[in-house]
């Protein structure tokens, strides 16, 4: 099977042709365009992003993102992260998640964004009462926190909670929910509290992070020895998730190996208490006082082949989605379409 796949699906998986893969509104369609204005302007300015590893082989895996925005994006030969090519500096990003990410990525109202955040945040207040660190927070700050639902299953069982985020819209819904939330970048939010936290939670967050292990290393020092990091990210090695339908422009590091987020926390000087694969890549770290001594990471070329064999099993299952998405043109044909699948899975 690995053979006959290898030879009938080929890289890149998907070529430049600015079309979407997923059904988009039209208001995202808006967004996307106002997006590429930006930085066809030069009002967004995109720089070349290495690998973190430091190895300079890659395989060229897709040419645009999901919603059809060009984009390079690369398997590393090293350690067999997927990464973007070009990403927004450090200015942009900022202008970006103020002004355009919701409109493009959240697609939703905010109430219905806390409604799903709520679910996540309960999840995530099970996995650390099932590691048996629960009892041992009494603070929680996130990261990105949006508007708030994650902390807010948290407040729920009488934990005192903060969190900061740039959009500023979702941000006022949590406030109204009666959420301590904070409008800015981490750092100087963190830096006004004052006192370190117990647990600092990134959902969805370390992805988008230009740096992600400089960015952990000032996170760690913002966490009380014995405290806990909570992370979840996209993964590639779950049977639920399709990574190509992530692929999209926020994101720098797309998809986190667990071995190598694990081999990261722990040279950070984090203990891995607890790592979960659903759809996603959840691990919950404890902070010790000393850090490893830095060893290099990197995979045999058995595993990137493996790597490679799951995103070409992963483009073939994205085929009725751009057929359905390519529907959109002919509603008619595409309620038709949609009555017989469902009669079929059925």
């Amino acid at each position: 099977m690995l053979r006959i796949i290898d030879r009938i699906i080929k890289f890149p998986l998907l070529k430049n042709d600015r079309k979407p893969i997923i059904p988009l509104s039209k208001e995202q369609e808006q967004a996307i365009q106002e997006f590429l204005n930006k930085v066809e302007r030069g009002e967004y300015k995109l720089v070349d992003y290495p690998c973190i590893c430091g190895n300079s082989e890659d395989i060229l895996i897709a040419e645009k993102d999901r919603y059809g925005i060009p984009l390079n994006i690369y398997l590393c030969k090293n350690c067999g992260t997927i990464r973007s090519g070009k990403v927004l500096d450090r200015e942009s990003l900022i202008k970006f998640y103020s002004d355009d990410y919701s409109k493009i990525y959240v697609s939703t109202s905010p109430d219905v964004r806390f409604k799903s955040q709520f679910i996540r945040g309960k999840d995530f207040v099970r996995l650390c009462k099932d590691c048996g660190i629960l009892d041992k927070i009494e603070n929680v700050f996130e990261i990105g926190c949006g508007a708030g639902g994650i902390l807010a299953a948290f407040k729920e069982i009488g934990l005192k909670v903060s969190g900061c985020d740039l959009d500023r819209e979702h941000l006022e819904y949590g406030i109204s929910r009666g959420l301590n939330l904070l409008y800015g970048d981490y750092r100087k939010v963190l830096h006004s509290l004052g006192s370190k936290q117990d647990c600092i939670i990134l959902s969805h967050v370390l992805e988008h992070f230009l740096d992600p292990i400089n960015e952990l290393e000032e996170i760690a020092k913002k966490i009380k020895v014995n405290g806990y990091i909570l992370i979840q990210v996209p993964s590639l090695y779950s049977h639920q998730f399709n990574p190509i339908l992530t692929f999209q422009n926020a994101h720098t590091i797309q998809f986190f190996d667990p071995e190598f987020l694990s081999f990261t926390l722990e040279n950070l000087g984090f203990r891995v208490v607890c790592l979960e694969l659903t759809p996603q890549l959840t691990i919950i770290g404890q902070k010790r006082i000393r850090k490893n001594k830095h060893i290099s990471f990197n995979k045999n070329k058995e595993e990137i082949m493996k790597i490679q064999y799951r995103l070409k099993r992963a483009y073939i299952s994205t085929v009725p989605v751009q057929v359905y998405t390519k529907l959109q043109k002919y509603p008619t044909l595409r309620k038709i379409l949609s009555k017989v699948f469902h009669k079929i899975k059925n």
